[in-house]
């Protein structure tokens, strides 16, 4: 996929390519791709690319890098998080 911002920058920027690793787990400190569940037409209500700072039973809290910022998001709300990966570690 590509980066549609820099809200991860520098760790990649905007228009760079990143890979999703849908077949692992994710922890704490992992760059992760998260997707809300689905609005009633059936589009994901966000996705995100940014790092993954905790994740307790009732929420995950996520982490962007440009401009700095952390926000929580309910554990009902969240349809998948999956790990990013280099092309070398595909």
């Amino acid at each position: 996929m590509r980066m549609l911002s820099d809200s991860m920058y520098p760790w990649r920027k905007e228009g760079q390519i990143v890979n999703v690793d849908a077949s692992g787990s994710v922890t704490g400190g992992d760059y992760v791709y998260a997707e809300l569940h689905s609005q009633d037409d059936g589009e994901p209500a966000g996705r995100w690319v940014k790092r993954l700072t905790k994740s307790m039973p009732d929420e995950v809290e996520l982490e962007q890098l440009n401009p700095e910022s952390r926000f929580s998001v309910p554990r009902l709300q969240v349809r998948a998080i999956y790990e990013m990966v280099d092309m070398e570690e595909l």
